[in-house]
């Protein structure tokens, strides 16, 4: 009985598809239908999202800390970069003259 079932299912289900673009109302409900129930589905879905979040957030509740920052080797990155600024500045102070070979 269940295959049965399920076969007049799948042929109703096959048949309701095969008549798309013959009927333009017909057409617009299917489209809108599906729109709404994404719709659905999508604000379901993310008021869950929400609501986990929400209840699960360490954060908010103040049981998250900062991880402590590595002061050597930041000294060491700002120092790094100093110096890069500073071969910047003087590659753009010493322009070199190129002399054309055509002349």
């Amino acid at each position: 009985m269940k295959k049965n079932t399920l076969s007049i299912f799948f042929k109703k289900f096959k048949h309701s598809f095969a008549n798309i673009g013959s009927d333009a109302d017909k057409d617009w409900k299917f489209v809108l239908s599906l729109f709404v129930l994404s719709l659905v589905i999508s604000v379901i879905w993310h008021i869950n999202v929400y609501v986990n979040i929400g209840a699960t957030n360490n954060a908010v509740s103040g049981g998250a800390t900062k991880p402590p920052i590595n002061t050597k080797a930041l000294g060491d990155m700002i120092v790094k970069y100093d110096g890069r600024a500073g071969e910047f500045q003087n590659i753009i102070d010493n322009k070199k003259v190129f002399i054309d070979p055509a002349r």
